[in-house]
């Protein structure tokens, strides 16, 4: 079944929410200003306990970062009773660590989900219901709809920005090698790959070390080649076993065949690589480019203000209207329900879903924001994605389980890697983890 993105992604790219991929911000002179109604209660706060606020997040980009920093600055100077403690957990192991920290009786008050993905902290009632938070109107109606419908009903989560799977590009590169414009097919995409490694750069940064960025390379082609294409739920009926990979009905071999031919493109030792190592190279032009997510341009820009970036969709086949960019909504920051504090919390929520600090994480992360008004510069490779959404080349990825999930997910990639590694065949590599499921599948 094919999905295009609906009224979400069309209010934010369409209504003049574009940009953030632009090479000057002004940022460092935005200053922000706490809303008046809450700074009228902080002479009676300063007085109260002091108040500690948990927040676990795995976000690595330096632009998040630094947006983090400002966020917790700012909200602790109006807020001295106030302790605003943010943790960092690698991508890989995030969920273990949260579900860990949620058994154990230790939940932070705050952290982000995957609606979709993390079914389990709907059915355990770890959420807060936000539906009639103080903060809610801060948000772009179309998000609040959307993130409705994946909670039942219930505004569970809250996303920052627009995010998906895309590639993005190092144009400056791109021209030294001769390629004029952004790849449009599998067979323009393949002499693009020739071209950049005819000029000594490795024309695909790969950073296998961390695991989870072998898995968003993946869902670049088979989100759009299959969820897209042929079955919106295929991950879901492989997990339960009422499909296997060796089926084969939607183009899984083709998947590997794809990964292996762009594996040869790759830098050295891409599993003994990581993630901030291949976005220092397209900052500074070793490399082509990065298969990916939206989130990457934030992250380069952040090691190189003056790259010139683009982003496209994966050129996976060879008619140019099939291939298309991964976006959407799948759920955002949520607080805990078992929570202490959570009028504070909630008062901590309308600083990050201000204008003000939406602003700053916009241009900080270079993203696409979810906070009502909150406008871009229009100069941006963002802009890129508003012509896919007018082709009708864009995979909502809202609704959709995108990626294994738990002990499925460790062996998918477990087994992605061997194939690699091993240089083993498609039909072997079926084989594999088609064993593989099946014994995660008797045990659960």
């Amino acid at each position: 079944m094919k999905k295009i993105l609906v009224c979400l992604f069309t209010v934010v790219l369409l209504m003049s929410l574009l940009g953030g991929c632009s090479k000057e911000t002004k940022t460092s002179d935005t200053k922000v200003t706490p809303d008046k109604k809450y700074e009228d209660n902080n002479e009676k706060k300063a007085k109260e306990e002091k108040v500690t606020i948990k927040w676990l997040h795995h976000w690595g980009e330096e632009g998040v970062r630094q947006w983090l920093e400002e966020l917790e600055k700012t909200y602790e100077e109006a807020h001295p009773n106030v302790d605003i403690e943010i943790t960092a957990a690698g991508g890989d192991n995030y969920y273990t660590l949260l579900k860990t920290k949620i058994a154990s009786d230790d939940a932070p008050d705050i952290y982000d989900v995957d609606l979709i993905a993390d079914q389990e902290f709907i059915d355990n009632n770890y959420l807060t219901d936000l539906t009639d938070a103080p903060f809610i109107p801060n948000i772009q109606p179309s998000v609040i709809d959307s993130v409705k419908k994946l909670g039942n009903g219930k505004v569970l989560a809250i996303p920052l920005d627009v995010w998906g799977a895309v590639v993005t590009y190092n144009k400056d590169v791109f021209e030294e090698a001769g390629i004029s414009k952004a790849p449009a097919t599998k067979k323009e995409f393949e002499e693009a790959l020739k071209k950049l490694k005819d000029i000594g750069v490795d024309p695909i940064g790969a950073s296998y070390q961390d695991r989870w960025t072998l898995d968003w390379e993946l869902q670049n082609d088979y989100v759009v080649s299959i969820l897209g294409n042929y079955d919106e739920e295929w991950i879901k009926k492989v997990q339960s076993r009422e499909l296997k990979f060796q089926d084969d009905k939607n183009g899984f071999k083709e998947v590997l065949e794809r990964l292996k031919e762009r594996y040869q493109y790759v830098n050295r030792d891409p599993f003994g690589t990581d993630w901030n190592t291949v976005q220092d190279k397209l900052a500074t032009g070793k490399i082509g480019m990065l298969i990916n997510g939206t989130w990457t341009v934030g992250g380069v820009q952040a090691k190189n203000p003056d790259v010139n970036l683009g982003v496209m969709a994966l050129p996976v086949f060879d008619e140019p209207a099939e291939n298309k960019v991964v976006l959407g909504v799948k759920g955002g920051l949520a607080v805990h329900n078992g929570a202490k504090n959570k009028e504070v919390v909630y008062d901590f929520f309308n600083h990050i879903f201000s204008k003000s600090m939406a602003k700053i994480y916009q241009e900080k992360k270079v993203a696409l924001s979810t906070v009502e008004g909150v406008e871009l510069d229009p100069d941006s490779c963002f802009n890129t994605l508003v012509e896919y959404q007018n082709n009708g080349q864009v995979v909502d990825m809202s609704y959709l389980l995108s990626s294994f999930q738990d002990e499925f997910g460790n062996a998918f990639i477990d087994q992605i890697s061997l194939y690699l590694l091993e240089d083993m065949t498609e039909d072997a590599c079926i084989e594999a983890l088609d064993k593989e499921f099946d014994k995660i599948a008797k045990r659960q």
